[in-house]
């Protein structure tokens, strides 16, 4: 009797290791695989939606499609290579005849196994479609584009130019107007001096609809494409009167029962506020004679809380119900790069006027704003959290732009409207 007990544990304990590989083979392999499916399924649709913005013109169509799937600015890991996208007729749509209406993407990949191997699975396949339709989000829209060209920015001023202009050629200049505004405020084509935030003027182009040609080629006549094109970058950045700004020119030179929408980027914390920026040492402050004083009191929203007083604001002009988006403005926020400054700090400030080193007290980057961070003041400051686009890497601009327009003008609908 001993020696077959002896025996049963080596079984049981190979039984034990056989099923331990099975739940392995289950929650690494199958988890993987899942991830994958996630990251195809979300590619699938920016690829969708991309290309039914260039509908009814079907080679144009599939051209995007591609342009935004695995194989081209969308890599996904282990992804197969995607079939050309479908430009299709949807049910339930107009589509003229030998025309689309609507895009399909398939998109799969072959994700290798560790464990499962051992069953002699060597990968798992995945497949996601997505169909977006072309015509059905088509609608009039105000946008005002908030773009930061502050001295962080400098080196990317380029790059927020490409992305810019790729939002543009996504738009369709017979039903979307466009505003541009900058932070800081001024002629857009000059570097902020010493008071960056002097000029109240955030507005750089009002809202207009020649920005694009007929052929869709930007039009470098507009006001728009011309303050686009010359962006000069210094300053420090506040956001709240910026987005204050775009609302104004919103209900200023909108029109009437059309929607509003704000697109705000940047790419670091609100760290100032107007009238209160970066200070030089206080020995050059006397000696300079520079502008310091405080108009506002040190109790101003902007100055003790410059992320939360913006994320105050941007919730103030949302639309009262999603049933009705035209009651409101629409914010979608664009985080460049926001690591790269990521804490939101009380406003820098003196109290003291004129400025004089006795009894002057400078108030510094002093306290943190409750912790916010810049991507979570964005995430907020967004109307919906998919409005808030979060890019870790430079130069992606393009990419977090198109996404943006995608989002306003095109729908995606169920995959069994295509034939």
């Amino acid at each position: 009797m001993r020696a077959e007990g002896g025996q049963i544990l080596p079984l049981l304990a190979l039984g034990l290791l056989a099923v331990l590989l099975v739940v392995a083979a289950l929650v690494v392999d199958f988890g993987r695989a899942y991830v994958v499916k996630r990251q195809l399924q979300a590619v699938a649709d920016a690829a969708a939606l991309a290309g039914a913005q260039a509908l009814p013109n079907i080679a144009n169509a599939q051209a995007l499609a591609s342009s935004y799937g695995t194989g081209g600015k969308n890599p996904v890991s282990y992804a197969v290579a995607e079939a050309t996208p479908a430009a299709v007729c949807l049910r339930d749509v107009y589509c003229a005849q030998g025309g689309a209406n609507g895009v399909q993407v398939i998109e799969s990949a072959d994700v290798p196994t560790t464990f499962a191997k051992i069953f002699g699975l060597d990968h798992i396949h995945v497949s996601v479609r997505s169909t977006a339709c072309g015509p059905c989000g088509a609608k009039p829209l105000d946008i005002a584009v908030v773009v930061d060209r502050t001295g962080s920015m400098a080196g990317n001023v380029q790059d927020l130019q490409s992305g810019v202009q790729t939002f543009l050629r996504m738009l369709d200049p017979q039903l979307d107007r466009v505003a541009l505004l900058v932070l800081p405020p001024g002629d857009p084509c000059r570097a902020p001096g010493d008071d960056p935030y002097a000029s109240s003027s955030y507005l750089a182009a009002p809202l207009s609809d020649d920005y694009l040609h007929a052929d869709g080629t930007l039009n470098p006549g507009s006001a728009v494409v011309r303050a686009l094109g010359c962006l000069s970058a210094g300053g420090p950045t506040s956001y709240r009167d910026a987005l204050q700004a775009a609302q104004q020119e919103l209900i200023a030179d909108g029109r009437p029962g059309v929607q509003r929408v704000i697109v705000f980027e940047t790419d670091g914390a609100a760290n100032a506020a107007p009238d209160s920026v970066y200070l030089p040492p206080l020995d050059t402050v006397v000696a300079q004679g520079l502008r310091v004083g405080l108009p506002r009191s040190e109790s101003d929203p902007e100055i003790q809380r410059p992320c939360g007083s913006a994320v105050d604001y941007a919730h103030s002009i949302q639309p009262s119900s999603w049933s009705d988006p035209t009651s409101g403005t629409i914010v979608f926020t664009v985080g460049y790069a926001v690591q790269h400054d990521d804490g939101c700090f009380v406003a820098p400030y003196v109290k003291c006027r004129p400025a004089t080193k006795a009894g002057c007290l400078v108030r510094y980057k002093e306290r943190s704003e409750g912790g916010l961070q810049a991507s979570d003041a964005l995430r907020q400051m967004a109307s919906d959290p998919k409005f808030a686009i979060q890019q870790s890497q430079e130069a992606d601009m393009s990419k977090s732009f198109a996404f943006v327009a995608s989002q306003l003008n095109g729908v995606l609908v169920p995959d069994d409207w295509a034939p």
